[in-house]
């Protein structure tokens, strides 16, 4: 029996992949104080996860090697929130995927670097859990030094409105679908979606880029009829675009199809 994959899993892969797109995320949804560290002119995909077993159910991730300005490397870690609920155990199952990543480094590099870990969120809810690792505690303060200390980085995508999540085309098209793909109203935002990714039709792999976004929505959206978007691709696509509606249509076939196996 072949494997189904999670639609939210492989489409976040495909968006973060991109270099550019991975920079992009870096320096605009990390608090500065962190992303003026990172030389992103110096950053390289990890082909290796940080992810066992015991985390599969709650996570998959992409992990980047970033060259700090003036303290050598670090690993920042992109941790995707698998369920569309809050889970109140998160700040256990980023620490244990942060020892993995020490882990890791020691193996390849012989040395400790420092793991910084992003989790994205993309339920319909507001995220609720503490992202500090302490307060999973009730304890004396006394206590507080024999329990670890750190926070994990949250990029809670219903805490932003959608111009926020606009401010480029490269991002805002994944992040946007994202956002609204667990929601009633994802219909009504699709012509906005589409026309963002027509803004950068130019770029060598913006076809790739409609084709994941096309197949997720086709077997993830929910309360989206294929009228919904055929309207949308044919909105973007004119008459010199010809290809681009033809393209999308058999991806669209190719998603329900895809959505109806699963």
């Amino acid at each position: 029996m072949a494997e189904i994959i999670n639609p939210h899993d492989k489409f976040f892969k495909e968006m973060l992949a991109q270099p550019e797109a991975a920079r992009i995320f870096l320096r605009d949804f990390l608090p500065p104080a962190v992303a003026m560290q990172f030389d992103l002119s110096r950053l390289q995909l990890v082909k290796d996860s940080f992810v066992d077993e015991a985390l599969q159910e709650h996570f998959s991730d992409l992990v980047y090697e970033v060259a700090l300005r003036d303290y050598g490397s670090a690993f920042v870690c992109v941790l995707f929130e698998h369920k569309s609920y809050v889970d109140s155990m998160t700040p256990l199952q980023v620490l244990r995927y942060m020892v993995h990543g020490w882990e890791y480094s020691l193996r390849q590099r012989n040395r400790l670097w420092p793991v910084i870990p992003v989790v994205i969120y993309h339920g319909a809810a507001r995220w609720t859990v503490a992202t500090n690792f302490q307060a999973l505690f009730e304890l004396p303060e006394a206590f507080g030094v024999y329990v670890p200390e750190f926070q994990y980085l949250l990029a809670d995508l219903a805490a932003y409105n959608d111009e926020e999540l606009k401010r480029t085309a490269e991002l805002g098209v994944g992040l946007l679908l994202l956002k609204h793909i667990f929601r009633g109203d994802l219909h009504t935002h699709l012509p906005e979606i589409m026309a963002l990714w027509y803004t950068m039709r130019q770029q060598e792999h913006a076809l790739r880029y409609l084709e994941a976004v096309i197949r997720y929505v086709a077997t993830a959206g929910q309360n989206v009829r294929v009228e919904d978007v055929r309207a949308a691709i044919e909105a973007v696509a004119p008459e010199g675009d010809a290809m681009i509606g033809t393209m999308a249509q058999e991806w669209l076939q190719q998603g329900l199809q895809q959505g109806l196996q699963q």
